[in-house]
């Protein structure tokens, strides 16, 4: 017959073709022509099924993550909000971080970009993009980090033997992270130099430290969210601020310590 058909992996060809006439004598071989035999589509892996992505700046970042196609290097990626093309993009990675979605629903696909990786000049300069991924929607929901609330020390604590205090705070909605920060209260003042603290980031809401005795302290802790690859925070909550001293004549036992009835909450 004039056609042939089989199955070929993934990868690229040439083929040539000749003829035979009756007695089986062949003829001459045609030019050779080039043939790309494409991949499979690439696997959506996040967000999948209408999953909500919650925001909370207008900078913070949506991250779209998809499987990785064997012997593939690049990946095309569309996303669209009503039928428009929001973002089309060709990277390297099989993750795309976009920044600055409105607030709403969105569809994305993802095809396979296939590239030649020898010499053959009937390929040289060309690509072609694979058949797209299944379509998979995602809602974008802005929101705003809360102020985590101190639990514990607020006011008058004494110190351990030694001197390790368990700082506590409610766990705030859609936190990746908290921004933990320490530092002596001066004579007379609610505040200090930033570079007089002790920051340090946590991924629960809690964080251990040794204080020294007779000391007044204010420690802040605020949310972090949407964090990007870089371990960048995409938004930052509004800080707690709460004052706390060690006092050995505090009195009282609460778990990791031992606090006061009396407190003091800074605004």
């Amino acid at each position: 017959t004039n056609k042939w058909s089989g199955d070929l992996s993934f990868g690229f060809y040439s083929y040539q073709l000749r003829a035979f006439d009756k007695v089986q004598r062949p003829g001459s071989w045609s030019g050779a022509r080039a043939l790309v035999v494409m991949p499979e589509s690439p696997k959506p892996a996040s967000p999948l099924g209408g999953e909500t992505q919650s925001l909370y700046s207008p900078n913070a970042v949506a991250k779209f993550v998809w499987r990785p196609v064997s012997g593939v290097g690049k990946y095309h990626f569309v996303l669209r909000s009503g039928g428009a093309v929001v973002r089309e993009e060709t990277v390297s990675a099989t993750q795309l971080e976009i920044k600055g979605l409105a607030k709403g629903k969105y569809d994305w696909s993802v095809m396979a970009v296939v590239e030649p990786a020898g010499r053959n000049p009937a390929f040289q300069g060309k690509s072609w993009k694979s058949t797209p991924s299944t379509v998979d929607s995602v809602t974008i929901d802005q929101r705003s980090l809360e102020k985590p609330e101190a639990v514990f020390p607020v006011g008058n604590v004494q110190p351990s033997s030694d001197r390790r205090i368990k700082f506590k705070w409610k766990r705030v909605d859609g936190a990746e992270a908290y921004e933990f920060k320490i530092y002596r209260k001066p004579a007379g003042q609610d505040a200090a130099p930033a570079a007089a603290a002790k920051v340090v980031r946590v991924t629960e809401p809690e964080f251990t430290g040794v204080v020294p005795e007779r000391v007044d302290y204010i420690w802040q802790v605020r949310a972090l969210a949407n964090i990007d690859a870089s371990k960048t925070p995409g938004a930052e909550g509004p800080a707690s601020i709460t004052q706390t001293r060690v006092d050995p004549n505090a009195s009282f036992v609460d778990g990791s310590g031992y606090i006061a009835l009396s407190t003091m909450v800074a605004p």
